[in-house]
């Protein structure tokens, strides 16, 4: 992840299964010296955004070793596709941080009566 980059780091999944999304949640593995200069966004595959930690919020810890995030702005959409986990550092100086894994978890159900 390098410091004070616009463009940050991007990592693509591909869910294959079709829900409907209730909820989804992502499981962060990320070695930083400060946690708290990272932004961290999830896309989905229509385009929906959802901010899961915005930049310079309060918080102060060094990394993140299985922290989870839950997002409900992607309720009612169809989970197959492509979804992109963006993070970008805003602090200038910095060493550069390492996104080491993550895992999404989607919470919903099959929609009834479709075939």
């Amino acid at each position: 992840i390098p410091p004070a980059s616009i463009s940050g780091v991007f990592s693509d999944f591909h869910q294959i299964h079709n829900l409907v999304i209730e909820s989804v949640q992502i499981r962060l593995n990320i070695t930083h010296a400060d946690a708290s200069h990272l932004g961290i966004e999830l896309v989905s595959p229509h385009g929906t955004r959802s901010i899961l930690k915005s930049i310079k919020d309060g918080s102060h810890f060094s990394g993140m070793n299985d922290m989870v995030f839950l997002s409900n702005a992607f309720y009612g959409e169809r989970s197959v596709g492509t979804w992109q986990l963006r993070i970008v550092d805003a602090k200038e100086g910095q060493s550069a941080g390492r996104l080491n894994s993550w895992a999404a978890r989607f919470i919903g159900h099959k929609k009834s009566g479709v075939k």
